[in-house]
């Protein structure tokens, strides 16, 4: 797996979904670029820089969409970025989310996916709390080692404006509950869970 993009919709939310899996990505070489959708005050961005930079991502590597109430004009912009880009692997969030800004980044993304060969993969949300009607089943697994776990961990803690919001050890706890319990699924002590909605080969 390589050219992997990451299409977000928060600063954290890529952290929380797929934060050990970007660790293993760079940590093999693989190239990876991130694109938040959404971000509702400027000091996010430099919470964005600090955490990212911790699973190897450097700044350079990050895109923020300029801040429109209109979806035409955010699909314009992911548009852009993702002919520019041509990733191999796009991934994006649960089309099944309770959330409704995660919901309308996934609807771009795949929209975004059309005129490009690709993969496309969607996250689990592993907030805590989120509550959804819709059942999260994967069908792709990947293995992580207990460092890229850590990592993942770490990088969540720089959002310290969110921390201040919700509960960040219980959230912490459950990123290692879940990541162990995907594991057993594919006899290895982590990982991270995804659906493939689109495959390319």
């Amino acid at each position: 797996m390589d050219n992997i993009l990451c299409i977000s919709a928060h600063p954290d939310d890529i952290e929380l979904g797929m934060g050990g899996s970007i660790s293993r990505f760079i940590e093999e070489g693989k190239i990876v670029n991130i694109i938040i959708c959404f971000y509702h005050h400027e000091d996010r961005k430099q919470e964005t820089y600090n955490a990212l930079k911790l699973l190897g991502i450097q700044k350079n590597n990050i895109y923020f969409l300029d801040k429109t109430e209109n979806n035409r004009n955010r699909i314009k912009q992911l548009d852009k970025i993702v002919l520019d880009l041509k990733p191999k692997n796009i991934f994006t969030h649960f089309n099944g989310d309770s959330h409704q800004e995660h919901k309308i980044v996934t609807d771009i993304s795949i929209s975004s996916s059309r005129n490009i060969d690709c993969n496309v993969y969607m996250w689990e949300n592993t907030f805590p709390g989120a509550i959804t009607y819709n059942f999260f089943k994967p069908n792709f697994y990947i293995k992580l080692d207990e460092h890229h776990m850590q990592a993942k961990v770490e990088s969540f803690l720089e959002h310290k404006s969110q921390l201040k919001k919700y509960d960040s050890k219980k959230i912490t706890d459950f990123m290692l509950i879940k990541s162990q319990f995907w594991g057993n699924h594919c006899n290895t002590l982590h990982a991270e869970s995804f659906i493939q909605i689109k495959a390319s080969y």
